[in-house]
């Protein structure tokens, strides 16, 4: 069994940690601030559809020695900091996996641990923290591990790891794809994350909204454009199936949207500025979603 260090006690990263430490599995959350001292005094909670759980999570604001394998669920701004932070010490880690959204977050772990070292994970979960230490889990149980720069090595090591991942109600697939699972995310990220946040609607307000479904559409099929121009291979039809899957789902706040009205920084570079910048690269014209990373970028409530 690995030893796992998961970095970030946000909603994904408490969830994951929170089913992990309630399979059995060896998992530490690295976690700051309020987090770190509600954890360790009161454990976490973890809520879901059906129950609620307290779970007595082992908690550490350091990252030990000890870890064989270090998951990272910070906001892709704070990834570079966050590997610093692990750089840094005597980890024994061999593999260092990233959940963050958009593009250009192995490339980042790759400058801190080398290719050999890094892997990306593609997560479908709908969470939140509505507190420090308290998990909600709405919905979503997938996640997708691979690597851009795959070996025989890192995916058994992979392999390790979903197999424990898959003693939780997460399931887990290694994707020889995992480029596929990243646009596809950020098929939905790139589209639905600005709009909401920019017309201050919910998930649920924007399903319902022609208008405003027109620029999430208009979104999706330029990153649809993009990862066709990158070599992936997607369906005509999966800007339709994305768009009816969300109006049937509906939802809450983005997490975009959530950020922008508790004022913290938004994760527009991973999401908007990167995939604009590898439009460029290819050829591919993003006049929405350009004229999106404007709007947010001139936003008088936007972190910058």
């Amino acid at each position: 069994m690995p030893s796992l260090a998961v970095v970030g006690a946000g909603a994904v990263g408490g969830t994951l940690a929170a089913y992990l430490t309630l399979s059995g599995a060896d998992v530490t959350l690295i976690a700051r601030g309020e987090s770190f001292r509600r954890i360790r005094e009161r454990g976490a909670v973890l809520r879901t559809p059906s129950a609620e759980i307290s779970v007595n999570v082992r908690c550490t604001e350091e990252v030990e020695e000890r870890y064989d394998v270090v998951v990272y669920a910070t906001k892709s701004y704070q990834l570079p900091s966050a590997a610093e932070m692990v750089r840094s010490t005597p980890s024994r880690s061999s593999l260092h996996v990233c959940l963050q959204n958009g593009l250009g977050n192995e490339e980042v772990l790759k400058k801190y641990f080398g290719e050999e070292r890094c892997s990306t994970g593609v997560i479908y979960i709908s969470a939140e923290r509505p507190q420090p230490g308290v998990f909600l889990h709405h919905s979503g149980r997938r996640l997708y591990l691979g690597s851009l720069w795959p070996t025989e090595e890192k995916m058994g090591a992979l392999g390790e790891l979903s197999r424990e991942i898959n003693r939780t109600p997460i399931k887990c697939n290694v994707s020889d794809e995992i480029k596929y699972w990243i646009y596809r995310k950020l098929l939905w990220n790139a589209s639905f994350n600005p709009v909401t946040a920019l017309l201050d609607l919910s998930i649920r307000e924007v399903a319902k909204n022609p208008h405003a479904l027109e620029v999430v559409r208009s979104v999706a099929e330029e990153v649809l454009s993009l990862a066709r121009a990158e070599g992936i291979e997607m369906n005509e039809d999966v800007v339709d199936k994305t768009i009816e899957a969300t109006v049937r789902m509906g939802g809450g706040a983005t997490s975009m949207l959530s950020d922008l009205r508790a004022g913290r920084e938004l994760e527009l570079d991973s999401i908007l500025v990167k995939p604009v910048e590898r439009g460029r690269e290819r050829g591919i014209q993003m006049p929405t979603l350009k004229t999106l990373l404007s709007l947010l970028q001139s936003h008088p409530r936007v972190r910058t």
